[in-house]
């Protein structure tokens, strides 16, 4: 073999091994083996990703709490709004919302998509440091609200993207329940804290796409607190929690040089 073919095959042989070993969403171990580990394609930005905004719990209301009539603000995208939302609640961006509160002496009840309670968090502190008061934000949105409410829209609204599951597992205020077989040993091996019987609190189901719609909807009751969902493949799960483990040690780590990996 010539010289300039020999330097080819290198970089060749280790761009395969990356490749291979993300797509085999192989154990954290076995990662670690190949030549370039955490060369593997990002997911989309997920929501622990956002800066933490301070924990103001004096901003939330329960979605149980809410009494008779309050003067609620959609703040979804218009589309959302139309397709599903809290009956009498008026639909309003963020910037209008701020302008209309500025002239509201009483307070009113805010809501948006955000299934987190960091997302309500942040939407607290932009809200505060524009100077207002006058309001409070369901904890858990409108899919908090659904589940209290028992509508057929909470199976929607509940549901987790790839890019939110991993995120949601690696929240300390949320415990997951595994609906289907071989998800637990998954949560056990990453060490997901797991729900216990009787607990309380934010809750993830995690199941495979086989599970009965009429199950998952049985458990979003809303009764301890917002419950959400998600569904796939059991490998594709292993494989978006390394990715969000890869994430959070290279946001720790810092910028990294790697001859072997161009991602690094």
């Amino acid at each position: 073999m010539t010289g300039p073919a020999r330097h080819r095959k290198g970089p060749l042989l280790a761009a395969t091994l990356c490749t291979l070993a993300f797509a085999l969403a192989l154990p954290t171990s076995a990662i670690a083996a190949t030549t370039c580990p955490l060369a593997a394609a990002q997911a989309p930005a997920s929501p622990s990703q956002a800066p933490l905004a301070p924990e103001d719990r004096t901003c939330l209301i329960d979605a149980r709490a809410l009494g008779a009539k309050p003067v609620l603000y959609d703040l979804r995208s218009r589309s959302d709004y139309a397709s599903f939302h809290i009956p009498d609640a008026q639909h309003a961006s963020v910037a209008e919302v701020s302008r209309l509160l500025r002239d509201r002496p009483g307070a009113v009840v805010l809501y948006d998509g955000g299934k987190f309670r960091s997302d309500a968090f942040l939407l607290c502190k932009r809200l505060r440091d524009e100077g207002l008061k006058n309001f409070r934000i369901i904890d858990g949105g409108i899919a908090a609200w659904a589940q209290v409410q028992r509508r057929a829209e909470r199976l929607e609204v509940s549901r987790l993207s790839d890019a939110e599951v991993s995120a949601a597992l690696s929240d300390r205020n949320v415990s997951a329940v595994a609906l289907s077989d071989g998800y637990a040993p998954v949560l056990s091996e990453h060490r997901i804290r797991q729900a216990t019987k009787g607990s309380t609190g934010r809750k993830v189901l995690i199941a495979d796409t086989f599970i009965p719609s009429a199950r998952l909807e049985a458990s979003l009751d809303g009764k301890g607190g917002p419950v959400l969902y998600w569904t796939g493949d059991r490998d594709r799960l292993v494989a978006l929690i390394h990715t969000h483990l890869r994430q959070d040690q290279k946001r720790t780590a810092g910028p990294a040089q790697s001859t072997a990996c161009s991602a690094l």
